[in-house]
């Protein structure tokens, strides 16, 4: 373990009697302890070697018989930081079995990331399964699907999911602002709108361009107008 919670209050009111070489001590040895995921094991002395205090043996031993328990393997043991250490690898376990099934999931499933996305979105919000509805959730040619999703997800941030009977046309909607369909996104997004719009700067740029038959015409002093 790289990383352990350490309450100091708790820490304070169970070391407050103790030294300066001493508190030293059991915080060395409590960051080994952890770091190697394991009891010390041999006498007093070699454990101060260990922790590079070989000249406060005392003081080591003195910690190592309040904070911990020798047991019948001559291993000295500290309970919390086994509790500590046990919870750590289950959860590293669970984590591990659960990437591998998500794994196993995406090879042997039969559809792809996007389909699974879009059906548990629709599982979700219908409350209910997808039976005859599978062929709207298809992905259509041109979809920007990171754009897609992040639409999908904050259209049912705000109460307002897309229904599975409109999701392909919404679809074909979307694919019509081709290389846009990102910024358009965020654009709605910033805005709070519940719909795509055509970007606001394109928009007005299109809006204030003259004709191109004006802008070709030569230039004309005014003293000869």
């Amino acid at each position: 373990m790289h990383y352990y919670q350490f309450n100091i209050g708790d820490y304070a009111s169970h070391t407050k009697g103790l030294s300066l070489l001493e508190d030293l001590a059991y915080r060395r040895l409590l960051d080994h302890y952890y770091l190697a995921e394991q009891p010390f094991n041999g006498s007093s002395t070699d454990v101060a070697r260990l922790i590079g205090m070989r000249e406060y043996v005392d003081e080591v031993d003195y910690v190592l018989r309040t904070f911990f328990i020798l047991d019948d393997e001559s291993n000295w043991r500290n309970p919390r930081a086994d509790q500590e250490i046990q919870a750590f690898k289950r959860k590293s376990e669970n984590a591990s079995k659960a990437g591998k099934r998500s794994a196993a999931t995406r090879l042997n499933g039969g559809s792809t990331d996007v389909q699974q996305s879009l059906n548990e979105r629709q599982l979700t919000n219908n409350h209910k399964p997808i039976t005859n509805k599978k062929e709207s959730l298809q992905p259509i040619e041109g979809l920007d699907l990171d754009a897609w999703e992040r639409w999908l997800d904050y259209r049912k941030e705000i109460k307002k999911p897309i229904k599975v009977a409109s999701m392909q046309s919404a679809m074909k909607a979307f694919v019509k602002h081709g290389t846009n369909q990102a910024q358009v996104v965020e654009q709605s997004i910033a805005n709070g709108w519940t719909g795509l719009f055509e970007l606001k700067d394109q928009s007005a740029q299109l809006k204030h361009t003259k004709p191109f038959d004006v802008w070709d015409q030569p230039y004309i002093p005014l003293s000869q107008r």
